[in-house]
């Protein structure tokens, strides 16, 4: 399938934050609607450098795809993409041993041929939405959406949970690698948006106040504006980002060659072809037996026409003409 994007629209902020841990690709001010590649990071440590750590993810994963993408098939390619960042992590940590504490989640969104590939680690979010109604969301690698799965804690009650901000599954750099959720989405429509978005967001909104925004009537300039000042009153984190709206969808149609072999000829045709062929051997043959039983000698035959039954008839030969008389 052909995917076309109408331009999406990010945001970025400290919020009320000293320092900025998120990150993001690409950046908002290089954005365009030919992307195909989105990420957003939440960075984790605090003093342990967290910005540093989704920096150094941001780049690595987005660095890698788009250098390899033709190369390499999906998934395969974004499970290398994070190896080598976990890689880069690590190298860095070794320079500078202070930062051995950061890490950072990864939500990914990859528009391909194919569809949207998803990824994500930790608790930073991706949601499918057409008709202002959640298709497909990640799951949080989550201390409290473990409770919420098992039962033990209602989802509402996990937004104002004390351990909401602990979660299990984070790019560290650590010798045990981490592997992403992965989710292949084929069902896409014109007027579908994915929102990738870091927990900051989802502080300030419930899910169906986002999904009364996304889809509303406003522009997408007025939804994501919107999400901005709601996050600017009420988001104690960072809060970064990005709503991609789709605004086509092409199926490409691809005529697959037949495995079945091409019909073979009609036996008929060659059974003539066989009865012909044997004809003319016949023939031929025929034709060489006569000539070789024909009577011959040394003189032409003479052809005496009569009006007697036998209409051809032989002169006998010298000799015997001799002995006719001698009887007579």
């Amino acid at each position: 399938m052909k995917i076309l994007l109408s331009p999406p629209l990010g945001l970025h902020e400290q919020g009320q934050r000293a320092n900025n841990e998120d990150n993001l690709y690409p950046l908002l001010d290089k954005v365009s609607n030919s992307d195909t590649l989105f990420l957003v990071c939440d960075g984790v440590g605090g003093t342990d450098q967290g910005e540093i750590a989704s920096a150094i993810v941001a780049q690595a994963v987005s660095k890698y795809i788009l250098n390899k993408k033709a190369l390499t098939p999906l998934p395969q390619i974004i499970y290398e993409a994070i190896a080598h960042a976990e890689t880069q992590l690590q190298t860095h940590q070794q320079v500078e041993p202070s930062t051995q504490g950061m890490a950072t989640t990864l939500a990914l969104l990859f528009l391909t041929d194919l569809g949207a590939t998803i990824a994500h680690i930790g608790d930073s979010r991706v949601y499918h939405i057409r008709n202002g109604v959640i298709l497909w969301q990640t799951q949080d690698h989550s201390y409290v959406n473990e409770l919420v799965k098992s039962g033990i804690i209602t989802s509402v009650e996990a937004q104002s949970h004390p351990k909401r901000n602990i979660i299990t599954r984070a790019l560290q750099g650590s010798q045990s690698s981490v592997l992403p959720d992965l989710h292949q989405i084929e069902d896409i429509d014109a007027g579908d948006y994915f929102l990738l978005c870091t927990d900051g967001v989802l502080e300030s909104f419930s899910e169906a106040e986002l999904l009364d925004i996304v889809g509303s009537s406003q522009s997408d300039s007025q939804k994501i504006a919107h999400i901005r000042a709601k996050c600017q009153l009420h988001s104690r984190d960072n809060f970064t980002a990005y709503l991609i709206p789709i605004r086509s969808v092409e199926h490409l149609a691809v005529q697959l060659l037949s495995s079945v072999p091409p019909p073979r000829p009609s036996p008929q045709p060659l059974v003539k072809q066989w009865i012909m062929a044997l004809g003319i051997t016949a023939l031929v043959l025929l034709g060489a037996v006569t000539w070789l039983l024909w009577p011959k000698n040394n003189s032409p035959h003479k052809v005496k026409v009569t009006s007697s039954p036998a209409a051809i008839e032989n002169p006998p030969p010298p000799k015997m003409k001799k002995k006719i008389k001698q009887i007579e």
